[in-house]
C-alpha cells in the first residue's frame, strides 16, 4: 500500500450539491481509506476550458500502485473534472537527533569556559611589550 494525494478541479457549471455528489463518486472510485483535505470553490489564475471558477477538491488516500493507472483513466473519462493531479506521497520519517553534534557543541562550551580571558591591563602590557620589541628590531 502506498499513500497518494489526488487534487482535482470540478467544473463550476455544477451547483455545490452536485459538486459534492461528484466528490462522493470519486471517493467511491478511490476506495475505503480516504482523508478529505480540501473542498472549496476557487477563482482560477487562468482560464481552463473557458472557465474562470472551479471547485477545488484534494484528498489523501492509500492504495495499491497497480490500481493507480486505472484510477487515472476513470477520472480522465469524467467530463465534469476539468483537471486533476495524482501524486505519490512519501512518508516522513521522524528525524533523529545527532548526538555527535550535541557532544561537540558541549565540548566547545567547556573549552570556552576553560580559557581565561585577558584583562584590559594584560592587553595593554602585551601591546607595550610588542612596541618595545618592534623598536629594537627597527633600531638594528
Amino acid at each position: 500500500m502506498q499513500n497518494y494525494e489526488l487534487t482535482y478541479l470540478i467544473t463550476p457549471d455544477l451547483d455545490e450539491k452536485a459538486a459534492g455528489e461528484m466528490q462522493e463518486k470519486i471517493n467511491n472510485l478511490l476506495g475505503a481509506s480516504i482523508i478529505p483535505v480540501v473542498f472549496k470553490k476557487i477563482k482560477l489564475a487562468y482560464l481552463i476550458n473557458k472557465k474562470i471558477d472551479a471547485f477545488l477538491v484534494s484528498v489523501n488516500f492509500s492504495g495499491e500502485p497497480t490500481k493507480v493507472p486505472e484510477i487515472s483513466k476513470e477520472i480522465d473519462k469524467i467530463p465534469e473534472i476539468i483537471r486533476f493531479l495524482l501524486i505519490r506521497k512519501e512518508i516522513e520519517k521522524p528525524k533523529k537527533e545527532k548526538k555527535k553534534k550535541i557532544e561537540s557543541m558541549e565540548k566547545l562550551e567547556v573549552d570556552k569556559k576553560e580559557k581565561p580571558k585577558k584583562t584590559t591591563k594584560q592587553k595593554i602590557t602585551d601591546m607595550d611589550a610588542l612596541e618595545k620589541d618592534l623598536e629594537k628590531i627597527l633600531e638594528s
